[in-house]
């Protein structure tokens, strides 16, 4: 949605980033004038390596998320308290 268009658009392209560790395609991202707080937080979420991806803590934290709005830190914990299981994780 941010691209606003497929950034993996030929058939092979995400198998591609996920089994042989091509980078992510940011320049797609960019062309839409993307900020640089944005593209390092789709990149560090869209990381082949699971291990190298944000945890969902990270992930609200970011500065991109915490300036655009779209997160708030208490209300993740809200929400991973009131979902069973999840906290475990």
């Amino acid at each position: 949605m941010i691209a606003q268009r497929a950034v993996f658009p030929g058939r092979d392209d995400l198998r591609n980033h996920i089994f042989n560790k091509h980078p992510f395609p940011v320049a797609t991202l960019k062309e839409t004038s993307a900020s640089q707080d944005c593209c390092n937080f789709v990149t560090k979420c869209m990381a082949a390596d699971p291990k190298c991806r944000l945890k969902a803590s990270e992930a609200a934290a970011h500065p991109w998320m915490r300036s655009s709005g779209h997160s708030s830190p208490e209300r993740s914990v809200t929400v991973a308290t009131n979902i069973p299981g999840l906290e475990d994780r």
